[in-house]
């Protein structure tokens, strides 16, 4: 049997990248997805593609810096699946602006969806989970909440929030069992798919882990992208 069969889980930027490869394999390991991303037409187009590797999918459009966005999602999903067990908050986005040149709509955009969205998904999840005394939260964050780059200030503001907001949900969710130490988890990744950012000749690539789906891509400017610490 599937290690997740039967579970029921919510990806936040569900529709490409990371948060694609990791809905794929929530599918493969027995999980019901709900795919949540901002667009309609491109999360139900991506909803469709994953189904046809099997599993049960269902695909929301909606913006996760809206509380009632992520509310509608998680009413959603409890409506189709019976219930929310894992919440994957991935969704998010990034800029690249000098610091004396950042506009203040840019500033709050990012501030707002990577950090503000990420406290409603955690939150309202939690209100699910808090009852039924069960449920793991999984985080999105990135190496930035550590070691930030140039030009990347509302960037890594956002996700060094997302680092302290993740630490406070592990200690203040513990007593429900639904945000212990090894229920409410956060990841970092180094290798990523852009999330707003455009490049030359970028692949689509849905990150690197690998399953019966074989998307184990990786564009050629991100693997030469050097390591923080690195020249």
């Amino acid at each position: 049997m599937a290690r997740l069969s039967g579970k029921a889980a919510l990806v936040t930027g569900a529709a490409n990248g990371i948060g694609r490869a990791i809905a794929e394999r929530l599918l493969d390991e027995g999980a019901r997805v709900l795919a949540l991303d901002l667009e309609a037409a491109t999360v139900a187009e991506a909803a469709a593609e994953m189904a046809r590797g099997g599993g049960e999918i269902e695909p929301v459009a909606g913006d996760i810096s809206r509380r009632e966005d992520v509310v509608r999602a998680i009413r959603r999903c409890v409506e189709r699946f019976g219930g929310l067990d894992v919440l994957v908050a991935n969704a998010g986005i990034a800029d690249a602006q000098p610091f004396l040149e950042i506009e203040e709509q840019s500033w709050r955009r990012i501030i707002d969806v990577n950090l503000t969205g990420t406290f409603f998904c955690i939150q309202e999840a939690a209100r699910v989970m808090a009852p039924a005394r069960k449920g793991a939260i999984v985080v999105t964050s990135s190496t930035n909440g550590w070691y930030v780059e140039s030009n990347m200030w509302h960037y890594n503001a956002s996700k060094g929030g997302v680092v302290a907001l993740v630490r406070s949900a592990a200690m203040d969710l513990g007593p429900h069992a639904c945000g212990s130490r090894d229920r409410t988890s956060m990841c970092g990744p180094r290798h990523f798919v852009p999330m707003t950012r455009v490049r030359p000749s970028t692949e689509q690539s849905i990150g690197t882990l690998p399953n019966r789906r074989n998307r184990n891509v990786v564009p050629s400017w991100l693997r030469e992208r050097p390591s923080p610490g690195q020249p």
